[in-house]
C-alpha cells in the first residue's frame, strides 16, 4: 500500500468502507465533520509517530542566536517538542572546521535543561570560571537561558525540535508518512467514529479492531526505522583543552566568545 496519499483520496476510501457515497448523511463539505475526524486522526498519528520514533518527525538543523543581556529566545512558531540542542562554538575551541558544514565548529556542545530549583543559582557549584549553559522552555514557546548571555551571537545555537501537527491545507495536498499502514490505520479509525454514530456497532467493532491492528503495525515499524544505530545515550563530556579542570560541556563567555 503506498503511503502518500492526500485527504481527498482518504475520504473516498473512507466512504466506500462506510457505503455512504454520495450521501448527504456525513458532512464531506471543505472543514465539514468528515475532514474534522481525518485530521484529528492524523494529528493522533503523528504525535505516535513522534512519540514512538522522533526521526519521521524531527526538524532541523535551525540556527538561533542570542542578544546580550536577554534570557528568553523564541523558538519557531511551529515548535512542539525539543529533540535536541547544541552550542556550537566558534573556532577558538578547535581548530578544525567540520567539511559538511563549513564555517562551524565540528565540535557540538550539549546544552542540558535545567530544573526550577537550580534556575539562576547553577554558578555555586563551581569554584571558578563561567558555568556551563543550560536551557528551559516557557508556556509561550521561548528558551530561558541560564547563565543570561553576555554577547550578541549569530546562528550559535542549533536546535532540533518535533514540529506540531499541521493539517494539509485542502484536499489534494499530498499528505506522507513514511511508516507503511498509516493510510489503511486512518480509513479504519474514521470509519469507526462514522459507525459509531450511525449506532451500528457491529461495524463499529470490527473497524475499532483493525484500527488498532493497524495502529500497533505502525508503531513496531516506526520502533525498529534504525536497527543499525538503536537509540542510546552517549554522554561522554569534555574539557577546554584536554586539561583535567575544564569544565563539562563549555562555557559562556569563554574566551570571550559569548
Amino acid at each position: 500500500m503506498s503511503t502518500v496519499v492526500n485527504r481527498g483520496q482518504l475520504k473516498t476510501r473512507i466512504l466506500a468502507r462506510f457505503d455512504a457515497t454520495g450521501t448527504t448523511y456525513i458532512d464531506n463539505s471543505p472543514g465539514g465533520e468528515l475532514e474534522q475526524l481525518i485530521d484529528s486522526k492524523l494529528r493522533a498519528l503523528w504525535n505516535l509517530l513522534a512519540e514512538t520514533q522522533d526521526s519521521y518527525t524531527k526538524r532541523g538543523p535551525v540556527m538561533l542566536s542570542t542578544a546580550a543581556g536577554v534570557r528568553t529566545i523564541p523558538l519557531p512558531p511551529d515548535f512542539m517538542n525539543l529533540v535536541g540542542l547544541y552550542y556550537v562554538p566558534d573556532n577558538k575551541f578547535q581548530s578544525a572546521t567540520n567539511p559538511m558544514y563549513p564555517g562551524l565548529s565540528s565540535r557540538r556542545i550539549i546544552v542540558r535543561r535545567f530544573t526550577a530549583s537550580e534556575y539562576g543559582s547553577n554558578a555555586q557549584y563551581f569554584n571558578f570560571g563561567p558555568p556551563p549553559i543550560y536551557y528551559d522552555i516557557d508556556g509561550m514557546n521561548n528558551l530561558l537561558m541560564d547563565p543570561i548571555p553576555t554577547q550578541n551571537n549569530t546562528n550559535v545555537l542549533e536546535l532540533w525540535y518535533t514540529p506540531a501537527y499541521s493539517a494539509p491545507a485542502n484536499d489534494a495536498e499530498t499528505i506522507r508518512f513514511l511508516t507503511p499502514g498509516w493510510e489503511d490505520y486512518i480509513v479504519d479509525s474514521v470509519s469507526a467514529e462514522l459507525f459509531l454514530k450511525e449506532e451500528s456497532m457491529t461495524q463499529f467493532g470490527a473497524c475499532m479492531q483493525r484500527a488498532q491492528m493497524w495502529e500497533e503495525k505502525v508503531r513496531n515499524l516506526a520502533d525498529q526505522r534504525d536497527r543499525l544505530n538503536p537509540v542510546r545515550i552517549a554522554d561522554t563530556g569534555w574539557t577546554e583543552n584536554g586539561s583535567t579542570w575544564g569544565m563539562d560541556y563549555g562555557y559562556w563567555g569563554f574566551y570571550g566568545t559569548w
